[in-house]
């Protein structure tokens, strides 16, 4: 009997060149990207934000782990272990997250999102990714902000 999976994936465009995106996201521990979502991230242990393994507590109710890291194809994986509902009541809970950046030209970068989990876990895959669109969406304010500050 083969373990099912439910996955989902979405992209998009921000027109801000792919290492400002880079360099925005890349430390697992820093969600200051995505102000209007995400209140609050801590940190848990000494394990550095680009490294597997990097733990943190997301809205004081995710608990998320870093599985892998890769800035030469800017791409990270994480999973999240526990969450609020739905995710609360899922026992085993593990939905696997993996975002990477890919250049279109030099000033637009194509932000791809991809959410699986188990079968069992139907509600989780569309409740996780609305939150990544969230973020996403987000971002790509937080960028804009900052372009129109350095212009000012």
């Amino acid at each position: 009997m083969t373990n099912k999976r439910l996955i989902s994936n979405t992209s998009t465009i921000i027109y801000q060149p792919l290492d400002q995106i880079w360099t925005t996201i890349s430390d697992f521990h820093d969600l200051s990207w995505c102000p209007n979502v995400i209140s609050k991230c801590v940190a848990l242990g000494e394990t550095p934000g680009n490294t597997p393994g990097a733990k943190r507590i997301v809205d004081d109710v995710f608990s998320e782990r870093l599985r892998s890291y890769n800035s030469d194809v800017h791409l990270m994986r994480y999973v999240i272990e526990q969450g609020p509902p739905p995710l609360a009541s899922v026992e085993d809970l593990s939905v696997h997250i993996e975002m990477q950046l890919k250049a279109l030209t030099e000033h637009a970068t194509e932000v791809i999102i991809f959410v699986n989990a188990s079968a069992t876990q139907g509600e989780t895959v569309p409740f996780c990714m609305n939150i990544c669109i969230q973020m996403i969406d987000d971002l790509r304010n937080t960028l804009q902000d900052q372009k129109q500050d350095q212009n000012q």
